[in-house]
């Protein structure tokens, strides 16, 4: 909720004083971030709740934990990938991207 408040009066801010403007801004990063944090509380809701009475997706992204490590909730959230422009994706393909898990086991090296 103080996200989208803060979002909405940064806007508000932006479109007084900078109108036209077309420049890479904050509200973007803002955006992008209500976006995610949203995500990610709609991943813990689906872990908390009775999982017969999800979707399969819902069951496949749910978080079943109360709580992530602040450095990897600040890792999902400030991502170079998906900061400024998107796109948007959910927690757990995150993680199974930097563990190399999953859909990701199959990544060649870079080096």
């Amino acid at each position: 909720m103080i996200n989208a408040i803060f979002t909405s009066l940064a806007q508000i801010y932006k479109q007084y004083y900078y109108y036209g403007f077309w420049g890479v801004e904050i509200t973007q990063a803002i955006m992008m971030n209500f976006c995610k944090l949203t995500s990610l509380a709609c991943c813990f809701r689906d872990g908390a709740m009775d999982q017969s009475t999800l979707k399969r997706r819902e069951k496949y992204y749910a978080i079943k934990t109360t709580h992530i490590p602040f450095l990897e909730y600040l890792s999902y959230m400030y991502y170079c990938g998906s900061t400024l422009c998107g796109p948007n994706f959910e927690y757990k393909d995150f993680v199974n991207f930097i563990e190399l898990k999953e859909n990701y086991s199959k990544i060649p090296p870079t080096i």
